[in-house]
């Protein structure tokens, strides 16, 4: 999750674009030089401009230290600007000075209240990052004072803004059982939002569970559909799975050696280690040929996802 946080940024610094005040030379010369990547100048005249009282220069600058952008990266500094903004209903500057205190290490217990109590502040404006972290952070409590049940909602209505991260640990949440009681039902109607959205360890779940009928009727169809979903988004095991399929063949499914080979070749690619082991079985049961078209198909599929992933970066 933490490997994601960019993302959050970025996300910050569009909230604070919303939530513009009353511009000033100072201010517009440091964004254009913020856009423009050159930090120094925008350092000089966005800290002249927070000095000045602008919010949102205070929660840029604030970031600017948080990122280490023209400066060095200062935890105190960026907390020093961020709290500004925040004080001033900067949402994005509230979130961001929340997860300041989330994400520093070592961790430190005097952190927690005002990590809460910002996060909370974003949440409460609709920041559904802020909603999902704050739920997150809450679950390190689980069970203790009522904060199992206040993480859920915060994470339902970051699931309802449409966090796909949200919706998948929902679904990870009623589907195990452990921190609150086991509802299938649930489970299957979040894993379904977020698989919706692409993510593949939802499809693969979703998959396994019309496979199992947790929640649902046993429907091989919908399963398989998912598996195929996401395997083609790069879930090892579902890829494992659909070789499996093909190799040992199902009433819905003619067994297929090239397809099965070429399934397990793609798995194995993605780091299943059993997938090595199950190119050896089915390819007892091939010729040459049948291998070298299968390995063929395999190397495609993965030089076309490859480049997929290339553009999209």
């Amino acid at each position: 999750m933490i490997k994601n946080m960019h993302l959050s940024v970025s996300a910050s610094i569009f909230y604070m674009l919303l939530s513009l005040s009353p511009a000033s030379a100072d201010f517009d010369l440091g964004m254009k030089a913020y856009i423009a990547k050159n930090y120094n100048l925008a350092l000089r005249e966005l800290t002249a401009s927070a000095k000045d009282g602008h919010s949102m220069a205070q929660g840029i600058v604030g970031l600017m230290y948080s990122r280490g952008h023209g400066v060095e990266r200062s935890f105190d500094k960026a907390v020093y600007w961020l709290e500004k903004a925040a004080k001033q209903g900067e949402v994005g500057a509230q979130f961001q000075l929340g997860m300041k205190y989330y994400l520093k290490r070592p961790i430190n217990p005097e952190h927690k209240v005002p990590m809460l109590y910002w996060l909370s502040k974003a949440a409460e404006k609709n920041h559904t990052l802020a909603q999902e972290m704050l739920g997150m952070a809450l679950l390190d409590n689980a069970g203790v004072n009522g904060t199992t049940d206040e993480a859920l909602e915060w994470l339902a209505r970051a699931g309802f803004g449409g966090s796909a991260r949200a919706q998948e640990m929902l679904g990870s949440i009623y589907r195990g059982g452990r921190i609150t009681k086991r509802n299938y039902v649930k489970a299957h109607d979040w894993y379904l939002m977020a698989a919706q959205q692409n993510l593949p360890a939802s499809q693969w779940t979703l998959g396994y569970m019309y496979i199992a009928g947790e929640g649902v009727k046993k429907d091989f169809l919908q399963a398989k559909y998912w598996i195929n979903n996401a395997a083609e988004n790069g879930h090892g095991e579902a890829q494992l799975t659909l070789g499996t399929f093909a190799f040992l063949g199902t009433s819905n499914t003619e067994r297929n050696l090239v397809v099965a080979y070429k399934w397990y070749a793609i798995a194995y690619a993605f780091g299943v280690i059993e997938a090595q082991r199950m190119k050896s079985v089915v390819s007892g049961e091939m010729t040459k040929g049948d291998i070298a078209e299968a390995e063929g198909l395999a190397d495609e599929w993965i030089k076309l996802h490859e480049l997929e992933n290339k553009e999209t970066k």
